[in-house]
């Protein structure tokens, strides 16, 4: 009988184990299935978990595919409200892989500075100062000549921060890539990049304004001051990031629908069109030296009509750039055989290359 009970109680005990166990492993997270980034992808940088997280609250994978190609449109200070505001006015250009394929990607920006009517300072503040100092090397410091040139310098700088008063900023990013999907893959990446915890990030996107119209996928968030507006969205196969501070915060959804209304107002191009309004580069199979010692390789870019070329870049032997105007390639420090690479890019942001061996003189 003791036995009985004895064996009844370790039955029970194993049940409970089981029981136990179940329950837990019901209470663990699962991991979700990760987003499939076919397109475009950091190879460093960029956490997962994290892009798996927003990828599901966004339900990324129901965003609207499209097989219309646009070029990029021309961003200036026209396109906002009141231009007047804008005192300075920049424009960037860099590259983004797609599959290891580089695509064109601008960055415009504008800013209101103001000057002030209040005195300037006469000295770097003491902890600025203190600062500089420090991170002197020991030949600088030791000398009180170079010291005291190097902070006249510095104070200059400081005096023409503190002359004006920043009162807004607009930061335009647009990114042409070869697809929708590339677009939204991109985009999705970029909105994971920020320093929010990864439960903020997601919170703040998912209960982001959606604006009505705007491209085939938007979010608009806004700060609780309304002094800083940022929008992302995708048309199609372009995608871009507007941000407004200050006196342009208001100003980020009327630009936004001025842009995208502008993409929707080219011919969609299929990819092989698109392909086709690349610029038509070729470059010289030997290298010139003129009667002063110059070297020069000579090229060529053609471009269709409506379009100009906005930005070239030559590499030698793939580790310099040397200088390049008036169609010519500039390699005086260069002989014998080099490999030459010419990259040119168009105001529709799209970009070709060329890339041959020329024999560069002694």
């Amino acid at each position: 009988m003791r036995a009985n009970i004895s064996t009844q109680k370790y039955l029970i005990a194993i049940l409970l184990i089981v029981i136990t166990a179940v329950l837990i492993y019901r209470g663990e997270p699962r991991d979700e299935p990760a987003v499939e980034l076919r397109c475009f992808s950091r190879s460093t940088g960029s956490d997962r978990a994290r892009l798996n997280a927003l990828a599901k609250a966004v339900d990324f994978e129901q965003w609207p595919q499209t097989d219309a190609r646009r070029v990029a449109v021309t961003i200036d200070k026209s396109l906002l409200t009141q231009p007047d505001l804008v005192t300075r006015e920049a424009i960037s250009y860099g590259f983004i892989d797609f599959n290891q394929v580089p695509r064109r990607r601008l960055s415009w920006s504008c800013q209101r500075h103001v000057k002030t009517n209040e005195p300037l300072p006469t000295e770097l503040p003491p902890e600025l100062k203190a600062e500089l100092l420090e991170n002197l090397s020991s030949e600088i410091r030791n000398d009180p000549n170079l010291v005291e040139r190097y902070l006249s310098r510095k104070l200059e700088r400081y005096r023409r921060t503190k002359g004006y008063r920043h009162e807004g900023l607009m930061l335009v990013r647009l990114c042409l890539a070869p697809s929708s999907r590339a677009a939204q893959e991109y985009m999705l990446t970029m909105m994971t990049e920020n320093t929010l915890p990864t439960e903020a990030m997601v919170g703040g996107y998912r209960t982001a304004e959606r604006p009505e119209g705007l491209g085939h996928i938007s979010f608009l968030n806004k700060s609780k001051t309304k002094d800083y507006t940022r929008i992302m969205f995708v048309r199609d196969n372009v995608s871009l990031r507007i941000r407004g501070e200050g006196c342009f915060a208001d100003d980020v959804l009327p630009l936004a629908r001025k842009i995208d209304s502008m993409l929707l107002g080219q011919p969609p191009l299929t990819y092989e069109q698109l392909l086709a309004r690349r610029p038509s580069i070729t470059i010289a199979a030997n290298a010139d030296k003129s009667a002063n010692g110059e070297k020069t390789i000579s090229y060529n870019i053609s471009v269709p009509a409506g379009q100009e070329i906005i930005d070239i870049k030559a590499y030698a032997n793939e580790e310099s750039q040397p200088p390049v105007r008036d169609g010519k390639i500039y390699v005086n420090n260069k002989k014998g055989k080099i490999k030459v690479k010419l990259v040119a890019t168009t105001s529709e942001l799209l970009t070709n290359s060329d890339e041959i061996e020329v024999t560069v003189p002694e």
